[in-house]
Parts: structure tokens; sequence; C-alpha cells
């Protein structure tokens, strides 16, 4: 019932950082083999065990605001470490985002990855400065 009310609780929180975006073509100011670059490193770091890291290196202030690391990492890392051994990459795409509000432009990258015990799917919405404005795996 924790892990449902974790889940449920990460969920919100994304969505919350999410709110007013619609999908939109990649703008012009993203290079779509960066944002995708960009989102295998996090992807690495959260194979490696660099959770700390990966939030305080890449988060955006707004995320680190909206939940606490605590909470995110309550949330990833119990589905990491059931992943098993990650064994590579097997799709990958980037689509563009904008939040309707504020007109801000994002990319976010979807991208899949093998492991020993299934595949997991990352969602990694980045700003402009590639930082990390969304976060999701399931």
């Amino acid at each position: 019932m924790k892990k449902k009310i974790r889940n449920m609780a990460a969920a919100a929180v994304l969505a919350f950082c999410m709110a007013g975006c619609a999908r939109t073509e990649l703008s012009e100011e993203f290079d779509k083999e960066q944002v995708i670059e960009e989102a295998k490193i996090v992807i690495d770091m959260m194979n490696q065990g660099e959770i700390d890291a990966v939030w305080e290196e890449k988060f955006h202030g707004k995320m680190q605001a909206a939940i606490t690391k605590e909470e995110w990492a309550g949330t990833t890392k119990p589905i990491m470490e059931a992943s098993g051994h990650f064994q590579g990459y097997e799709k990958e795409a980037v689509v563009g985002t904008e939040d309707k509000d504020t007109e801000e432009e994002f990319a976010a990258a979807v991208i899949v990855g093998k492991y020993d015990n299934g595949k997991n799917q990352y969602t990694i919405t980045f700003n402009k400065s590639l930082q990390v404005t969304g976060f999701f795996v399931k």
C-alpha cells in the first residue's frame, strides 16, 4: 500500500511539474541528439546508483522545490533496483513540449532501456539549459 501511495505521489508531482504543457514540435533551440545524450547521461547515473548526484547536478530548482529528494528517490530507487543489470538502450525519441502559461519550451526524451528483469521506459524533460524539469520511470 505504501508503494502505491508513493507512486501516486510521484505521479502527482510529475503532473504538477508538467501542468499546462502541450506537445509541440521540437523547438529549433534544442538539438535532438544532445537531448538524447543528456538523457542517457542521467539514466547512466541512475544505473550506477548516483541518485544524489542526479538530484543535485541535473535537476532544475523547480523540480527540487516540488518534491523532496527522499520522495523522488523513494519512487525511483525501487524500480531501478528491481530492474537488474542494465543491458543497453532499445528505443529513443524526443518531442517538444510547451508550458501554455509561460510559453516556455521544453524537450522530452523518451528512452527505453533493457535490463535483466525487463525494460524501463524513461521520460525525462529538459529546459533549454538541459536541466531536468521532469523525470518519470516505469
